[in-house]
């Protein structure tokens, strides 16, 4: 097959070549068999074709991906002027996925280890050079043996030779992304990751993670993917000094216990003649001052524990879930009106910029409000931590994800039905 060629008619160059539904804006994709294995191709749409811009694009995919070679991004193979061919992967995009098996990600080892392997890619990215700039649930598959990962489409990437990057996906997208005077560098992936943290079942249980991988400015999120890592992994004990000291002790113990001893002379236990001197005595003064200072009250046993040792002031009374949702609810009610709530009287297309900014505005607000409120009250054992920080991501969630199906609701209706402010 010349890597050249084009072609008007797919059919005519792939004899086995199976149209498939999940084409993008840009391409249309087969499934195709070559020597009896299954492959899948990508040809750009055909009002695209003669695009030099998305041209370039397929190109730059291309030789970016052409010489990866990791377990857990999809293999390029080949290549002609509008089509580019690649290994087929039996499996569902992460999205699909978990609207299919809704419970496989509420267990938090499946998603430490979707995340291990989706950081080992990330990794293999940037050790390369390449940004990927558009990692979101659709361009990451799980296989359907073993559900592990495969990252797919480097179209939006960033590499040395391509600093240029035609598009975005905003829901995703660092604050950086939409900053022309700003380049996208390994922080702007550990971004997008944390968006995608945010959708699991158990998400919450990742709560302090997702904040940094999602923090405005890139110098305060993780600055790998080795270092996020880190964040997630278990840390583990290494045993073996304590097996060595363990023998060691054995040892001398079995030598002490079979080693025969002589005899200890005994301690004289008599009474000795020796005086000891003692200090002198003085006599205290006979004055009030002093027969207060030697005055002892005792306790009745008949007292109350209470009046024996008193609780500490600094504990507080447990709240309860309800009590705990209502304080919350409280503070993030105003934020929500000020943010949030006016975009409810709009649609979501022709809106979502805004939306993603108030929504960025939305939860650094509540940040900045309620990481102090947590401290004190995990210190004061009012609540704990796990629990708090639940209930914050839960509620959180909801709040945006109000405004957004009512924006969605909005654009659904006729535009005179959709409330005015």
């Amino acid at each position: 097959m010349d890597s050249s060629s084009s072609f008007f008619n797919i059919p005519d160059l792939f004899s086995q070549a199976e149209p498939l539904s999940i084409g993008g804006a840009t391409c249309d994709c087969y499934r195709v068999r070559l020597y009896g294995r299954l492959h899948f191709l990508k040809r750009l749409k055909e009002e695209l074709r003669t695009d030099p811009r998305y041209v370039a694009a397929m190109q730059k995919e291309f030789e970016a991906g052409y010489n990866l070679d990791h377990p857990y991004i999809v293999k390029y193979l080949s290549r002609g002027d509008d089509y580019m061919l690649m290994e087929y992967v039996d499996g569902e995009r992460l999205s699909s996925f978990m609207s299919n098996h809704p419970d496989f990600f509420t267990t938090k080892a499946h998603v430490d280890r979707f995340l291990s392997q989706l950081l080992a890619a990330v990794d293999c990215l940037h050790q390369h050079g390449i940004v990927h700039l558009d990692l979101k649930p659709q361009n990451i598959l799980i296989t359907r043996v073993g559900q592990n990962v495969k990252l797919v489409d480097l179209g939006f990437c960033y590499t040395d030779a391509y600093p240029n990057t035609m598009g975005r996906t905003d829901r995703y997208a660092a604050p950086e992304q939409h900053d022309p005077h700003q380049l996208p560098d390994q922080r702007t992936d550990i971004y997008a990751i944390g968006r995608i943290l945010e959708q699991f079942p158990c998400a919450y249980k990742y709560n302090k993670v997702i904040v940094r991988c999602t923090e405005a400015q890139p110098k305060l999120r993780y600055q790998s993917a080795q270092e996020l890592l880190s964040a997630i992994q278990p840390k583990t004990i290494s045993w073996w000094p304590f097996a060595v000291v363990g023998i060691v002790i054995a040892i001398l113990l079995s030598f002490y216990l079979l080693w025969p001893h002589s005899s200890l002379p005994v301690a004289d236990t008599q009474p000795s003649d020796t005086i000891i001197p003692t200090k002198e005595i003085v006599p205290i003064e006979d004055s009030k001052e002093s027969e207060q200072q030697q005055v002892m009250v005792p306790i009745p046993e008949s007292a109350p524990s209470s009046a024996i040792q008193q609780p500490s002031p600094s504990l507080s009374k447990k709240m309860s879930v309800t009590e705990l949702r209502q304080k919350l609810r409280s503070i993030m009610q105003p934020v929500y009106a000020s943010t949030l709530e006016p975009l409810t009287q709009k649609t979501y297309v022709g809106n979502d910029q805004l939306y993603n900014a108030e929504a960025e505005s939305f939860r650094n607000q509540l940040r900045n409000r309620l990481h102090p409120l947590g401290e004190e009250l995990v210190k004061t054992g009012a609540v704990e931590q796990y629990t708090f920080y639940k209930e914050w991501s839960s509620m959180e969630m909801e709040y945006i994800n109000k405004a957004y199906d009512q924006m969605v609701q909005n654009q659904e209706q006729p535009s005179n039905d959709i409330p005015k402010p």
